[in-house]
């Protein structure tokens, strides 16, 4: 069944998306985790699917319906940007690839809505 959210709540989770990755490009030897906005490091956000990612929280995490184009079907997918970042070996590399995860196109919300 397809999760259904707000456009209000897809907004904001594009949001977080693009200020959780502005943070590991700004902190590139970090992990995501590590970033203030989690509920465990005294922040607002919830990690709702246990993946510390706001586009999945989207889709309920279901990979057919992610709102991010990975330029491959999935961000785990081998050579995608997220894929290329969780391999990076210097920080350097990891600021490249936080970069271009960060500026991800999403799909507007009319056209995800009906995937």
């Amino acid at each position: 069944m397809k999760c259904r959210i707000s456009k209000e709540q897809y907004e904001e989770y594009h949001a977080r998306h693009i200020e959780l990755w502005d943070w590991c490009f700004h902190h590139p030897s970090s992990e995501k985790y590590n970033c203030p906005m989690w509920r465990w490091n005294d922040g607002p956000w919830e990690d709702e699917n246990g993946s510390e990612c706001h586009a999945c929280d989207a889709c309920g995490f279901r990979c057919g319906e992610c709102p991010v184009d990975w330029g491959k079907p999935t961000c785990s997918s081998e050579g995608s940007p997220f894929d290329k970042w969780c391999d990076a070996g210097s920080p350097k590399t990891r600021k490249k690839y936080a970069a271009l995860v960060r500026d991800a196109k999403w799909m507007p919300y009319e056209e995800w809505i009906k995937l």
